[in-house]
């Protein structure tokens, strides 16, 4: 069984370090493309989670500015926790902001493992990961502590996060020219990244437990992969994409000729074409050169209807994503163009 009890005093709003972990976990690992969704305040600040919650990727993040080696041991804690827990964690991470020079090997690696931190601090650290745990526990000493978290510490990533708010939210847009919108474009829209983990961070489960990862699901403090992905597409547009019930005025030429119920199903087929294009894991990066392509397109020919843009996509790019068809991207493009124009 795992408790949920939470022995600290946590602020319901998300912090910037909270959101700029979570947007690490989507989208600045190799192992990015696995993780599907993202628990908030539960096992800690945030969990990855691939589509089936078999895998969890732990992360505590500590935006604490002057983290000396005995703080990073009581930082620690809840990681060392979760470890020792009947939960089995694939990864066990801490992110954290750049270090005082002089406690690592090798002060220009940005992920790195215990062993880049000085042998020197390592009393520091595991005293300061003793006294927290102990604390935690309300216990005066456990015999095989000292065994466990010598295996732990070597197990632990850690993550210096020292990139603006804003980096980590292009890192989300798949494009070359990423720099067309502003820093305050992107900046805003970590803002409202981090009031959608602040909404989920609200919901308490203290006192709570689960015999089972996977049950973790019935409290509703889930945000998956595809819907920041849907939001970041949104404000790429500057409409909703996946929601209006709107007829884009870009696209009533396609539709001029059919009677409201062939109209009606049009529009269904459309939508769910998009959406079955944007949340197929296999065409992330067609999906990413198709977008940009249009929205290059629109931007430097905004006269051109959605069918003649449509018919400028090279057919490398569009003949991979199976799960558009013609009439299903031309209607695409009309909301692009009714955002952008």
């Amino acid at each position: 069984m795992y408790l949920f009890d939470t022995t600290e005093k946590t602020n319901a709003t998300a912090n910037e370090y909270e959101t700029k972990s979570m947007l690490y976990l989507m989208a600045m690992r190799d192992d990015s493309p696995n993780i599907d969704m993202f628990i908030i305040d539960c096992f800690n600040d945030v969990t990855g989670a691939c589509e089936n919650i078999d895998e969890l990727w732990d992360v505590q993040s500590k935006g604490v500015k002057s983290l000396n080696p005995r703080k990073i041991g009581t930082a620690l804690a809840t990681l060392f926790m979760n470890y020792r827990s009947s939960m089995s964690f694939k990864f066990y991470i801490l992110f954290m902001p750049k270090l005082k020079e002089g406690y690592l090997v090798d002060e220009s690696l940005k992920v790195f493992n215990y062993s880049n931190i000085k042998i020197t601090k390592n009393d520091k650290v595991i005293l300061g990961l003793q006294e927290e745990y102990l604390r935690r526990k309300k216990i005066n000493n456990d015999s095989s502590l000292n065994a466990d978290i010598t295996v732990f510490l070597n197990e632990v990533v850690f993550v210096i996060a020292d990139e603006g708010n804003e980096q980590y939210v292009k890192n989300l847009v798949d494009f070359r020219k990423k720099d067309q919108w502003s820093d305050e474009f992107y900046l805003s829209l970590f803002n409202e990244i981090r009031d959608m983990q602040s909404s989920i961070k609200n919901i308490c489960i203290d006192g709570k437990s689960i015999n089972d990862k996977k049950e973790i699901v019935k409290f509703n403090k889930i945000l998956k992969r595809n819907q920041l992905e849907a939001l970041v597409i949104n404000r790429l547009v500057g409409m909703d994409v996946f929601i209006t019930n709107a007829i884009p005025i870009n696209f009533h030429e396609e539709i001029k000729a059919l009677d409201i119920e062939e109209v009606q199903d049009v529009i269904l087929d459309c939508k769910a074409q998009i959406s079955r294009t944007l949340f197929n894991k296999s065409l992330k990066i067609e999906f990413w050169k198709y977008f940009e392509f249009v929205i290059e397109v629109i931007k430097s020919n905004p006269n051109k209807s959605p069918r003649q843009v449509h018919s400028e996509i090279p057919a490398q790019i569009i003949e991979k994503i199976f799960t558009l068809e013609e009439i299903g991207s031309i209607y695409f493009i009309a909301m692009i163009k009714g955002g952008l124009t």
